[in-house]
């Protein structure tokens, strides 16, 4: 049976791996959004990956492991001890709808962050910065504390670069 996964490339090898699916006859699935490049004396259109890094692959899990051969693929998404793990194909056709429409498309966060919830943050000049959560609009406001001082300072980040700290239990 034929399922769909996420294979995880090398930077910017995502056209490449979507034709080296092809050449092994596995349907792939690389979707891309508009985007425009300025500089000073032109603008260029092109299209990027609407998920950077990732091509989608369906096909046997016999067959996958051929697409794990493919040039500038790294992984296949899953887990060591479960395997490949396959994308429901509804998630898939979900995708296809977006792009159909014509609209807009942006990224968002998939973690929902909560008020007070510790997060380190993983991208950008702040990275390893760690802190709480204080207040959710179309930023995250990250509340950074030094108990000692009993003083706390915040600033307005993107969720996209916030990552939940996990909490030893």
């Amino acid at each position: 049976m034929k399922c769909w996964y996420a294979l995880y490339c090398r930077s910017k090898h995502e056209e490449t791996v979507r034709q080296g699916l092809a050449a092994l006859g596995i349907e792939s699935f690389l979707p891309t959004v508009p985007v425009t490049s300025h500089w000073s004396d032109r603008e260029r259109r092109g299209q990027k990956p609407l998920f950077p890094g990732y091509v989608f692959g369906r096909s046997t899990s016999r067959d996958l492991f051929l697409a794990a051969s493919v040039r500038g693929v790294v992984r296949i998404l899953g887990a060591p001890w479960s395997g490949p793990i396959p994308i429901p194909d509804e998630e898939i056709a979900a995708v296809r709808v977006l792009l159909a429409s014509g609209l807009p498309v942006s990224a968002e966060s998939f973690h929902e962050f909560r008020i007070g919830e510790p997060v380190e943050i993983a991208y950008g000049p702040f990275v390893g910065v760690r802190g709480v959560v204080s207040r959710q609009a179309k930023g995250t406001r990250l509340v950074v504390a030094i108990s000692a001082l009993q003083m706390a300072r915040s600033v307005e980040l993107d969720c996209q670069c916030l990552r939940p700290l996990r909490q030893a239990a």
